[in-house]
């Protein structure tokens, strides 16, 4: 057995190797020049395809955080309710939160050591 082994080559190259210096031979630079410009206001101008995708993850985050407003604003509209319904609620949240007691009652407060 041989130890050389042959290798199909690439449609695609060879076109390319081939076409690529006939278009700068016959002028063609500039056309090459040209879709050069205009591929570079594709992928990099304002309107471009990187600035899309950007502008996509973008969004993406600002729906993530209008989900998680939405959730907290239903939280609290229910905590509302709820305090505007229980007047035990009430009483707990300002006992605990503003130190508040009832007429005649004492508050003992026990030092930490």
């Amino acid at each position: 057995m041989s130890d050389v082994y042959l290798r199909k080559k690439k449609p695609g190259v060879r076109l390319l190797r081939q076409s690529l210096p006939r278009l700068l031979r016959r002028g063609g630079l500039w056309k090459v020049g040209i879709v050069a410009v205009i591929l570079g206001f594709i992928l990099f101008g304002n309107r471009g395809v990187i600035q899309r995708v950007n502008l996509e993850i973008e969004k993406q985050h600002m729906t993530e955080q209008i989900k998680e407003a939405e959730a907290e604003t239903e939280h609290l509209r229910e905590k509302l309710e709820q305090v505007a319904q229980d007047d035990a609620f009430i009483e707990k949240i300002a006992r605990e939160r503003y130190g508040m007691i009832r007429s005649g009652e004492t508050v003992y407060r026990i030092a930490e050591e």
